[in-house]
């Protein structure tokens, strides 16, 4: 019989904001499953490495540099609502604990 195929992509390009849990190694896959459903470059993403340790970071970024984005357990974080972290991030680019992509 097979799997039925995964809607995910879709149902991430049609939300306002997404999650995806455990996406390390992933970045590549992820942006062209996103980018082939219809998302956008732009889409500002935040990757949450490491969430529940003192060593934890984000980074900012778009849906285009995510393939170039891994390392330890991530999250990846979707949406517009990520658009104003992104611009902050980018515009003070050495703050503690805040880097951008």
């Amino acid at each position: 019989m097979g799997e039925r195929e995964s809607s995910w992509a879709k149902a991430v390009v049609a939300a306002d904001t997404a999650a995806i849990y455990m996406g390390a190694g992933e970045g590549p896959a992820t942006a062209a499953a996103l980018i082939a459903a219809g998302k956008p470059l732009s889409a500002p993403v935040a990757i949450v490495e490491n969430a529940s340790l003192d060593a934890a970071s984000v980074v900012y970024a778009t849906l285009e540099r995510l393939p170039r984005l891994s390392g330890g357990p991530v999250l990846i974080l979707m949406g517009e609502a990520y658009r104003q972290a992104y611009e902050a991030a980018r515009a003070a680019a050495g703050a503690t604990r805040l880097r951008t992509a």
